[in-house]
């Protein structure tokens, strides 16, 4: 999540908010390092950890190493093979057109809780509230300018607003809804800038000699070449990432066919042209929903070899018999009639085919895909049902 503060002219302060890092199989790293090192030659002033960045801490911690970057967690201690320590700076003072500008930040209790913890890595979490109750004071006295970078939820961010005066800005990381332009929630400035990086906020504040912010703007821009006209040097480097990224996935996905193929089961996939020959008028239901072009959704965003994002586009992922990138038959693609009903030759033997329930969906209809996009089963259900 990326977002950037503004004071002053057009100086500024960028930070990123967490969960930058990648989480994809095989690329996962190559493509963290590439957006880290970008992000220091953009002139990053800060970063705080999010779930995605406690899951990979040693990897983080190795980019932070040197960096000009600045951690900043102020309730957060990392134990590392027994040594605790803390998990960043516990505040920050940045100049900003002239202003100084104080950084806190939070990360919620139940973030930390889901957090899968790398081998010989712990977490202690502390008190958001009794961190921000104790911090905040310090940095009025060190700043005019006092922000919140928060990876806690919605909701908690607005709960800590209410009790903790004295944070000018709040910029929200954790599963942020989108919102056009920032907002005041009770005495703060607040800005949310939608999931998945797709947008960089941009907040103006205009400071009076005593540091009191009198007025303010903002813009919500998505990163894309009208707001953000791509260099070509910047343009190239990204494609040669993404050309060796697509080979590695390609490797290991062609991998994962040939270790598939090696599975003894009674049981396959069959396809949906199979399921059409008794249940023609389910099928014809089935082309009109947005599960018959899943895997096309994939190909016009440039995504088709990243598994993170085909796993829930096709039929039967890392299943024996299921989806490979170089299968030609059965045609797999897309989110067919056994993603949700189950392997064909179990109804051919006289199985009745699965009950669909809200965990058939929630499979991939989950995190940012699922509450936090507007999921609802019954609703998403009566789209599907035929």
């Amino acid at each position: 999540m990326i977002d950037s503060l503004t004071a002053q002219g057009k100086t500024f302060a960028l930070m990123d908010l967490g969960d930058f890092m990648s989480t994809e199989a095989a690329v996962g790293e190559l493509k963290t390092r590439f957006i880290w090192k970008t992000m220091e030659q953009m002139g990053y002033v800060a970063s705080t950890p999010g779930v995605r960045e406690l899951m990979n801490w040693p990897l983080y911690s190795e980019l932070l190493s040197g960096s000009s970057i600045r951690p900043v967690s102020s309730n957060l201690v990392v134990i590392e093979n027994g040594v605790e320590r803390p998990a960043g700076l516990e505040k920050m003072v940045v100049p900003v057109g002239g202003v100084r500008v104080g950084l806190l930040a939070l990360i919620g209790g139940s973030e930390v809780a889901s957090v899968q913890r790398p081998a010989g890595i712990d977490f202690r979490h502390l008190s958001p509230l009794e961190a921000a109750q104790r911090i905040v004071p310090e940095l009025r006295k060190e700043a005019e300018v006092v922000v919140l970078m928060s990876e806690l939820s919605s909701q908690e961010t607005d709960d800590l607003l209410k009790q903790v005066p004295g944070i000018d800005v709040a910029l929200y990381g954790r599963q942020p809804a989108w919102k056009d332009r920032a907002e005041k929630v009770f005495n703060s400035v607040t800005q949310q800038t939608g999931l998945r990086g797709q947008y960089v906020g941009q907040l103006v504040l205009i400071v009076d000699p005593e540091g009191r912010v009198v007025e303010w703007g903002s813009r919500n821009l998505p990163l894309d070449q009208t707001a953000f006209p791509e260099k070509a040097e910047v343009a190239a480097a990204v494609k040669q990432v993404e050309d060796k990224a697509k080979e590695l996935q390609r490797q290991q996905q062609q991998q994962k066919a040939r270790d598939l193929e090696g599975k003894i089961s009674s049981d396959k996939f069959l396809g949906s042209e199979k399921c059409r020959r008794c249940h023609e008028p389910q099928y014809e239901q089935w082309l009109t929903t947005g599960h018959a072009r899943a895997h096309a959704t994939l190909a016009t965003a440039g995504k088709q070899t990243e598994a993170e994002c085909v796993s829930c586009h096709v039929t039967g992922w890392e299943k024996p018999g299921g989806y490979a990138a170089d299968m030609k038959e059965p045609d797999l693609t897309n989110v067919q009639c056994e993603s949700c009903h189950d392997v064909g030759t179990k109804h051919g033997r006289g199985e009745l085919a699965a009950k669909i329930t809200e965990e058939t969906c929630t499979t991939c209809h989950t995190g940012e895909w699922g509450k936090a996009k507007g999921f609802d089963f019954a609703s998403y259900l009566g789209k599907v049902t035929h």
